[in-house]
């Protein structure tokens, strides 16, 4: 045992050390406030106020388009041939033309403009436009518009889990968006801090510093230490981001303050005008309260640990057969290729959640540090769960075995091409 901590030691430090590590940590926070700040900003000047001056020979819209937040309207008297000419002259983004219409096929209405008007603009005034020429053509039809929109229904099932006498609200949206979320964050770790044990195992064996290291501890013994010491390396990394963006998000914060405070009370603007359901928002609260996150937090952490030595197991033993980048294609293939499949189940969930296929993803050990994580806001049975946490430890420890027989032979093995038939005969080798 001490062997293997001063394994784990030797990796932490020697990882934790290196430039690369410091300029990763550091950076990555650094980006992700950038990213943030010019989503800002950007979002700040996209927002830019848009004047139109309208000409309405059809006498249709009684002279009056709504204005937004940065998009004015205003008609005018003037000839179709002056506003052409001289539009932008008079302080104006673009010419909103009108000519007489039919409004069984309204047709001919043109928006001028010197360049590209925007989306946004051009969607609310036809937005406008179609909502008045239905007002006249129900008017015309004589139905009453109050009473057409009487006559529309919202309908909203509410689901409800019931187990035996009591009942809970279920909430499908906010169950998938977590459970994509824990999902893809294991599906992130597995990819990338599996291929960087593979790597560190292959940079080992190419410096030949195993050979030194091999004459005092054993292979299995070294392969465990290097995960381990690995898996300390990326928790300390995703501990400083925490602290990293928190710290800058902060900061960004108090240098930014205004324009966050524009952005809130933009979008609360939009809420009010939007006129939310308050029924829908109190449910929407009560379903988030009704999670259970002690649960959904503690089996996230199992299966994101157990997914992670079972994976980097088998990454480190792959990196123990190559000697070159352009061999370790045809050995990584198998161990990605079920971490893949699994986010595609993963994706499905929300469709069926007990489904057969799901079910089997979540307790079979290379698919449930994905699947099972995603399906647990859904709502798994207590011996589901058991079941799949059993066969996870069971297969890590079944990984661990085999990654320990392959990485025994593979990791002394310099200048031959691997064959699986080869590799197969390691695992089942006596000795």
């Amino acid at each position: 045992m001490r062997k293997i901590s001063l394994i784990i030691l030797r990796e932490y430090l020697t990882r934790v050390k290196k430039k690369s590590f410091i300029v990763t940590t550091l950076l990555v926070p650094l980006a992700m406030v950038i990213f943030f700040a010019s989503m800002i900003y950007i979002s700040k000047f996209s927002n830019e106020e848009q004047f139109i001056i309208a000409l309405d020979e059809s006498h249709t819209f009684e002279n009056r388009i709504p204005d937004t937040e940065t998009l004015y309207v205003k008609f005018s008297d003037s000839s179709l041939t002056y506003l052409k000419e001289n539009y932008d002259q008079m302080g104006y983004d673009a010419l909103l033309y009108i000519p007489p219409i039919d409004i069984q096929r309204p047709t001919g209405i043109k928006l001028y403009s010197r360049q590209n008007i925007g989306l946004q603009a051009k969607s609310h005034l036809e937005k406008h436009l179609e909502k008045k020429i239905e007002r006249l053509k129900l008017k015309g039809a004589g139905i009453d518009e109050s009473v057409l929109k009487d006559l529309k229904v919202n309908i909203d099932i509410q689901t409800i889990i019931n187990k035996g006498e009591e009942e809970q609200d279920s909430n499908t949206g906010i169950a998938t968006v977590i459970g994509m979320i824990m999902g893809f964050i294991i599906y992130m770790v597995l990819i990338i801090y599996g291929t960087v044990v593979m790597k560190g195992v292959m940079e080992e064996k190419t410096n030949r510093i195993v050979e030194i290291m091999m004459s005092s501890v054993k292979p299995f013994q070294l392969m465990i230490g290097k995960v381990i010491g690995l898996a300390a390396v990326g928790l300390t990394q995703f501990i400083l981001w925490g602290i990293l963006i928190t710290l800058l998000q902060f900061a960004m914060g108090i240098y930014m303050g205004q324009e966050i405070l524009e952005m809130q009370q933009m979008a609360a603007t939009q809420q009010v005008n939007g006129q939310p359901d308050m029924d829908e928002v109190l449910l929407l609260m009560n379903n988030i309260q009704n999670i259970n996150f002690l649960q959904l937090g503690s089996t996230f952490i199992f299966f994101f640990i157990g997914g992670y030595f079972l994976y980097a197991s088998l990454f480190a033993a792959v990196g123990s057969l190559i000697d070159e980048q352009s061999d370790q294609q045809s050995f990584v293939f198998p161990i990605t290729m079920p971490i893949i499949i699994s986010i595609f189940i993963m994706m499905t969930i929300s469709q069926n959640p007990n489904s057969d296929l799901i079910v089997w993803a979540s307790i079979i050990p290379l698919s449930s540090p994905i699947v099972m994580p995603a399906r647990i806001p859904f709502g798994v049975p207590g011996w589901q769960l058991a079941i799949s946490c059993i066969m996870l430890v069971l297969g890590f420890l079944a990984a661990i075995w085999v990654a320990g027989k392959i990485y025994r032979t593979g990791i002394l093995l310099y200048g031959k091409k691997v064959t699986f038939k080869e590799v197969g005969r390691w695992i089942f080798y006596k000795g």
